[in-house]
């Protein structure tokens, strides 16, 4: 298999800038994964790329809209698609380098609103990171991590220890270990536990890991990330045939539900063995880390149709989202280990390929539509999460030869 050339993939960003640059302000979301902050992500790392100042000119233009949907009455909250997405977008271009703005000054304004949500969600059992308390907790360690001000420090500190010891008494503890009963589908008639990184236990255990980072919050999230990986473990098929090892949810009497899983950053082992990756460096169990490599290396095993479930090319379920996680473990074991495994290059490669040959839906949305089963039907995006401007985020990754912060958007590093 030959690798796309440089040629061609800059082609292609340009083919993925040209499409979001002429249709951006039809646009009236500002989240980060499903919502102009996103798009401005993209613009901002493609500047960067081609050192273009017009790119970033556009960014502060798409930011600037989202300003003004907020001003005009736009107040939809969630991490994915709302203003908790917007503010943790803008913090990471400020502690990044890529703009200069006073996120205290704009972005407290939105506090208590997120909080009172964060909450609401939390208390209803709702605990998911695009769409419920997660991503709103999510959002607010940004803040408490990027903030200039000492009374606002003081201010995120005391809602995060708040979201930790809600979380903590609606947990349920099983012997030594920990898990959260959530709705698990839209109908809210199924109920059980959620494994996903998108929408459950991953998530919390991706971010408890970064709590436990700090001191003020390391007495409370500590035992309680430590015990949620064991309820997690837990749930191992010793003997997944070359499928998945983990399931997509679990159902209230402990059976496994929805397996095999398909392969993608939402659902299955690449979410979770991400999350149990980055919890293993936040606690320093090298046990832990082997892990989550063993899972990591089994799936690059699975690349059928059959085996995979893949369908399309975006972030979230498609080839280049499987590519680009491959590429960070390539990067994080070169960083952190002795021996680099050239067995996650090799399988971002495969899907990094894999996600090329998907853009063949015509000139709109540079050809890549996204697959929506339930509708039977291809349907065309540009957010990061499931469209264009993530499959650029991820080509410019294989382009400028730097860390690829961006991916912390999901929560994938």
């Amino acid at each position: 298999m030959n690798f796309p050339d440089n040629t061609f993939l800059l082609n292609k960003l340009e083919e993925i800038n040209r499409d979001i640059v002429n249709t951006f302000k039809e646009y009236k979301h500002v989240g980060c994964l499903s919502g102009l902050s996103g798009l401005a992500l993209f613009k901002f790392y493609y500047g960067r790329l081609t050192q273009d100042d017009s790119h970033r000119q556009i960014g502060f233009q798409i930011l600037s809209s989202c300003v003004n949907l907020i001003n005009a009455g736009f107040n939809y909250p969630t991490y994915c698609a709302g203003i908790a997405g917007m503010g943790w977008a803008l913090d990471h271009l400020v502690e990044h380098g890529f703009i200069e703005n006073d996120n205290d000054s704009l972005l407290s304004n939105f506090d208590k609103f997120l909080q009172k949500k964060m909450l609401s969600d939390i208390k209803t059992g709702n605990y998911d990171f695009l769409h419920g308390s997660v991503g709103y907790a999510y959002y607010f360690l940004s803040r408490y991590r990027n903030t200039h001000s000492d009374s606002l420090r003081l201010t995120y500190k005391n809602i995060l220890l708040n979201f930790l010891e809600i979380l903590t008494s609606q947990a349920e503890i099983k012997g030594s270990k920990t898990c959260w009963k959530s709705k698990l589908d839209h109908s809210g008639n199924l109920i059980g536990y959620n494994l996903s990184l998108s929408h459950g236990i991953s998530s919390i255990i991706s971010l408890l890991s970064r709590l436990c980072r700090y001191e003020y919050f390391e007495e409370s999230s500590k035992n309680l990330l430590i015990s949620s990986i064991d309820y997690l473990r837990s749930n191992k098929d010793n003997s997944p045939n070359e499928s998945s090892i983990f399931p997509d949810w679990v159902n209230e009497n402990g059976h496994p539900y929805e397996t095999p899983c398909r392969l993608g950053w939402c659902y299955g082992d690449l979410g979770i063995a991400i999350s149990i990756w980055n919890a293993h460096k936040c606690i320093e169990d090298k046990e832990l880390g082997r892990f989550a490599l063993n899972i990591l290396e089994y799936s690059t095993k699975r690349q059928k149709f059959s085996e995979t479930s893949v369908y399309d090319a975006g972030l979230c379920h498609g080839a280049f989202g499987i590519s680009h996680i491959y590429y960070r473990m390539h990067y994080e074991i070169s960083k952190f280990l002795d021996q680099p495994k050239n067995i996650f290059l090799k399988a971002s490669n495969f899907w990094f390929q894999e996600g090329v040959n998907y853009g063949c839906h015509g000139q709109e949305f540079a050809g890549y539509r996204e697959w929506k089963g339930t509708e039977k039907k291809w349907v065309g995006s540009r957010f990061v999460l499931n469209g264009t401007s993530g499959i650029g985020l991820t080509i410019i990754s294989r382009l400028d030869n730097l860390e690829p912060t961006w991916d912390s958007s999901l929560m994938i590093s």
